[in-house]
């Protein structure tokens, strides 16, 4: 599961990684997000999100029967995972989430705290910027200059989104001691977008 305004394309050096060590890679881009339709950094609840994994997990079952399956995401990815596990209790063996953004920038901003929760109701296509920084996803320039001169990234998320990721937050610390399955996590520690305090908290 890829994180906010990105979509799955972006870990293909992952997926290539993964691979050489006899792993498969599978992901999808998130509605919203990528190449899937739907308006952008939209979702009409927190429950479609968990209905697209449940189906991805389904095919991916039907695809791979025999293999040990673990389901990883990263900075949003990483909330819907840990969100998700203990309510859908998927078939995996164990969960892996990188990043997760519990603990984020957005919280010292408000008034966009204030419009997801108000608006998430009202007027959930409200659209606002992520406020996301790509100067800040990695020490190599590289990254960021990929990353905003990627024509499938974008930085629009809506109030129905931010409402849907609060929900999430609160699922995940409601939840967080009776965890279902083997879980990784691994946050960076200089990371100024999803604080790694997300994790140790969490933890």
């Amino acid at each position: 599961m890829h994180g906010v305004g990105e979509h799955i394309s972006r870990y293909q050096a992952d997926g290539e990684a993964l691979a050489e060590g006899g792993y498969i890679l599978a992901g999808f881009d998130q509605r919203g997000f990528g190449k899937s339709g739907g308006r952008r950094g939209h979702t009409p609840s927190l429950e479609a999100y968990f209905d697209d994994i449940d189906f991805f997990l389904a095919e991916i079952a039907r695809r791979f029967p025999n293999q040990p399956r673990f389901l990883y995401g990263h900075s949003m990815g990483g909330l819907l995972v840990l969100a998700y596990t203990p309510l859908r209790q998927p078939l995996v063996a164990g969960v892996i989430a990188t990043g997760s953004g519990l603990k984020t920038a957005l919280e010292e901003q408000k008034l966009k705290v204030f419009l997801a929760k108000l608006l998430g109701k009202v007027y959930p296509t409200f659209t606002l910027n992520s406020g996301i920084d790509a100067q800040m996803l990695s020490r190599d320039p590289l990254v960021a200059d990929k990353y905003t001169n990627d024509p499938l990234v974008h930085f629009l998320v809506t109030a129905a989104w931010g409402k849907s990721m609060l929900g999430a937050i609160d699922l995940i610390f409601e939840n967080a001691s009776r965890f279902p399955l083997p879980l990784l996590l691994m946050h960076g520690t200089k990371d100024e977008i999803a604080y790694p305090r997300s994790s140790q908290m969490f933890a």
